[in-house]
């Protein structure tokens, strides 16, 4: 620390040199001094992604989640693709329970870094968690078609057809007006290449959930089997632009969307 104070009366540290000492104390031990240079460091480059990753990387380890998530989230509003902070960021949401939101930033980190094995690691504990505590929240439940909802989607993760079948008509005979369970319907038949109801199940969820990302998908899926590469690509288009489970207001998209079944 008495170097970087004898070192900045001399001169401007730049926002990299800062962010390098600041590492090398980090990995030391000396989280005092790492903490001051990562500040330095994003007060010199406030736009710079893997400053703010570092400095959150810093906060988890000291006990502060809630300021992780904040300086990760900064850090990935900056620079989507920087890996490390998709990792860390899923991570600690898995540890607060928030499995979707960790699911999604694994994803996305496995997406931007296929061969690399922590991301395979905390995706890999993800759906063994979650699978555990939705299968016990099943059993506890009863009737309660959501549940039983999320149970099967649990399923699929998993791999396990058998189950995921399972629980999907269980969820679609106690929630039949949920846009989630047709959705699982059509990925579960997608998996065990069963297409043939692809379209009814996906055109049922997308009644009840215009911008559901998943039954656009399932939708392009199986417009795909028929042949009809343009349509496909074009609804394939419309479920990346959709962002799932939460559907903005109604509109001429969604007026589309309806109309889908027509149309063909």
């Amino acid at each position: 620390a008495g170097g970087l104070r004898a070192g900045s009366r001399r001169m401007t540290r730049s926002a990299d040199e800062l962010r390098a000492i600041g590492f090398a104390a980090h990995r030391d031990g000396r989280l005092d001094e790492a903490r001051r240079c990562y500040r330095r460091a994003v007060g010199e480059a406030p736009h710079d992604a893997w400053g703010w990753h570092l400095l959150g990387v810093l906060r988890l380890q000291e006990g502060g989640e809630a300021a992780q998530v904040a300086e990760t989230s900064r850090a990935l509003a900056l620079d989507p693709m920087l890996v490390a902070a998709q990792l860390t960021f899923g991570d600690v949401a898995q540890r607060q329970g928030r499995h979707g939101v960790a699911r999604q930033a694994l994803r996305r980190g496995m997406a931007l870094a296929p061969d690399a094995p922590e991301a395979q690691s905390l995706l890999s504990s993800l759906k063994e968690v979650s699978l555990r505590h939705r299968r016990r929240a099943a059993a506890l439940a009863g009737n309660d078609g959501a549940v039983w909802c999320n149970l099967a989607d649990a399923e699929l993760e998993s791999g396990d057809a058998a189950k995921a079948l399972a629980a999907i008509r269980r969820s679609i005979v106690l929630a039949p007006d949920l846009a989630e369970t047709h959705a699982n319907r059509a990925r579960g038949a997608i998996e065990r290449e069963e297409f043939g109801g692809v379209g009814i199940s996906a055109r049922r969820s997308l009644a009840l959930h215009p911008l559901h990302g998943g039954a656009l998908t399932n939708l392009a899926v199986s417009i795909r089997q028929e042949g009809r590469l343009v349509r496909a690509r074009k609804v394939g288009r419309q479920a990346i632009a959709a962002v799932p489970d939460l559907a903005p207001p109604l509109g001429e998209a969604a007026t589309t969307l309806l109309g889908l079944g027509a149309a063909d």
